[in-house]
């Protein structure tokens, strides 16, 4: 009876993991061109590690890969940490420059959404070409987050080093 409890989980497993990966494996394991195939065994696999521009492939993905996972972060400390050496001043400036960026996407996003919802947006366009009223979209929701937003972030950037 415990084993019951088992059951929609191995369901899960052998729909949407275990079938999946026999059914590549045997896939992989054919030559096909859509209209018939042939078993060819591990001919595909000696040809895949074999071709150049694969191999090539594979190292780009690995050195992007090392770069990505242990250079990137090392790189990130030591700027971190030159720019908490750095006078109050210039500490200051370093953080505008640091975070100008990631805060204009959001801005940016935050924009688009605003124009999306408004009176004259394309939802109100759409409900307009399919015969419906437009919808007065309320911004007041938005403008009750505004103070806690801005002292989240005034607070956030206070106490980053």
């Amino acid at each position: 009876m415990k084993y019951l409890l088992l059951a929609p989980v191995l369901i899960c497993f052998a729909l949407f993991t275990a079938w999946p990966l026999v059914t590549v494996v045997q896939y992989s394991m054919l030559k096909t061109d859509f209209i018939s195939s042939s078993f060819v065994g591990f001919d595909n696999f000696i040809h895949t590690f074999t071709d150049p521009v694969f191999m090539r492939s594979w190292l780009n993905s690995f050195g992007y890969t090392i770069f990505m996972a242990g250079v990137a972060p090392l790189i990130a400390l030591v700027i971190s940490l030159t720019v908490f050496t750095l006078p109050k001043r210039w500490h200051d400036i370093s953080r505008i420059i640091f975070w100008v960026p990631s805060l204009a996407a959001g801005i940016i996003i935050a924009q688009t959404w605003r124009w999306i919802y408004h009176a004259q947006g394309p939802i109100n366009w759409l409900f307009g070409k399919l015969g419906f009223e437009s919808i007065r979209f309320s911004h007041k929701a938005i403008q009750l987050f505004r103070p806690s937003l801005l002292w989240l972030f005034s607070h956030r950037l206070e106490h980053l080093p």
